[in-house]
């Protein structure tokens, strides 16, 4: 399992230009083990909700480049987004929220989030800047 975000390594720029993909420390592993084996209907058990308030962090594994790169929507019904890498790789991504009850809401924001991606490329040859 990974954490995927995407950001601008410029503040003034108007789109996401990086995709970054984090691995999580061993002990949130354990938690995400525990949300990805959770009971469909029952949500999460109780003690891995309780995980004592402390941030893990995350180590970054791979930064690409959004030019580089072609994020889509591959399955919304199962929360799936494809990744398409300059070198004709492609991922496949499922979102595996925390809380289920927050899934649809939490991938509907990816979706708008590749949606915006994707048309500010297709009209710019550079994605836009904040004067």
């Amino acid at each position: 399992m990974v954490t995927i975000g995407v950001s601008s390594t410029d503040p003034t720029l108007y789109v996401p230009d990086v995709l970054l993909i984090a691995q999580p420390s061993d002990r949130q592993k354990q938690l995400q083990l525990q949300v990805f084996n959770r009971n469909p209907r029952g949500g999460l058990q109780a003690e891995s909700c309780s995980h004592s308030g402390t941030f893990t962090p995350l180590q970054l594994l791979r930064l690409f480049p959004l030019k580089l790169t072609k994020i889509s929507i591959y399955d919304e019904k199962n929360h799936r987004l494809k990744l398409k890498l300059a070198t004709h790789q492609s991922f496949y991504l499922q979102l595996i929220g925390a809380n289920p009850k927050f899934e649809d809401e939490m991938f509907q924001h990816w979706v708008k989030l590749v949606r915006h991606i994707s048309s500010s490329g297709k009209d710019l040859p550079h994605p836009p800047r904040i004067s």
